[in-house]
């Protein structure tokens, strides 16, 4: 019996001590595992700090070269303005056709200076909004008279539909102008002779804010505005493609149309800027496209909120 338990015993303390050698064996694995764990930590954010600087480091090039590149451009562009109205002595037909090239590509080269200035703006956190109460009926109506001489020339109608939308909202007018200018023009420039174009507004949400200076008053919680076009439409896998910065549909409809794919992008942002949000609709290839975008109607208190 005593020879039986003595056995019991060292058999007992045999399977102990394997598993106390496994057990530190764990523990050594689990330790190494810790360290090359934080190691990795270490190294991402090592990887991140670099990202963040080199990011950074771009957006301020960017600003830079944009702010060195408009002073010449603006030059350029206005003494050619200068010229075609003939200030300074009559033009014969070719250097008319000539100087409207000059001046349109001027044009062309200064308008993505500065799209280029205002997304590094964005990215790098520098472009802030600033708020005011503005009619929109009355921006909505000026923003469609800037393209309507270029759709008049192509037959192309436009409307204006509104849905109850108030006549006032607080947002950062000449940024919203921006976004509605780069909607319009898309719209005008990818719709064929003939076609039409739509704008409309809509309210998408009432409820009562409570805020001490709107307590007891209903306001709109968001404004919808939409773009609406009979052009050449877009493929559904291009409907979020369209949005990157410096990215354009490949299509046998859209090669032809100049452009640098910074319109969309930059619209975007300054839609996000504003605490909103923006998509494109489009049944496909020739059948016109819509591009909605939301915004709070009363931003200088949902920006509170959110802040």
């Amino acid at each position: 019996m005593a020879s039986y338990t003595g056995g019991l015993l060292r058999k007992n303390k045999n399977k102990l001590r394997e598993q106390n050698l496994e057990l530190e064996q764990s523990r050594a694995d689990l330790k190494l595992a810790a360290e090359t764990l934080e190691k990795k930590n270490i190294q991402l954010q090592t990887a991140v700090e670099k990202t963040t600087e080199s990011d950074r480091l771009k957006s301020e090039f960017l600003a830079n070269m944009s702010h060195e590149f408009r002073t010449p451009l603006n030059h350029i562009i206005g003494f050619t303005e200068i010229i075609s109205d003939k200030k300074l002595g009559d033009l014969n037909a070719k250097q008319v056709e000539y100087l409207s090239n000059v001046l349109q590509s001027g044009q062309h080269l200064l308008s993505l200076v500065n799209d280029i200035l205002d997304l590094s703006k964005v990215e790098s956190g520098t472009l802030k909004l600033e708020l005011s109460k503005l009619n929109l009926r009355r921006l909505l109506e000026n923003s469609l008279t800037m393209i309507k001489q270029k759709a008049i020339k192509h037959g192309i109608t436009l409307s204006i539909e509104s849905d109850g939308a108030p006549e006032t909202i607080r947002a950062d007018e000449r940024k919203l102008k921006q976004i509605m200018y780069n909607l319009l023009s898309n719209a005008v420039k990818f719709t064929p002779d003939g076609g039409s174009i739509t704008l409309s507004t809509k309210v998408i949400s009432d409820f009562e804010f409570r805020h001490p200076e709107s307590m007891g008053e209903e306001k709109p919680s968001e404004i919808k505005i939409s773009v609406a076009d009979t052009g050449i439409g877009i493929r559904k896998e291009d409907l979020e493609l369209i949005f990157k910065p410096f990215e354009q549909v490949e299509s046998s409809a859209s090669r032809k149309y100049q452009g640098t794919g910074l319109g969309l992008s930059l619209t975007r942002k300054l839609i996000e800027l504003h605490g909103g949000r923006i998509w494109a609709e489009s049944e496909g290839e020739g059948k016109g496209s819509v591009f909605n975008f939301i915004i709070p109607a009363e931003l200088s208190w949902s920006l509170h909120l959110s802040l």
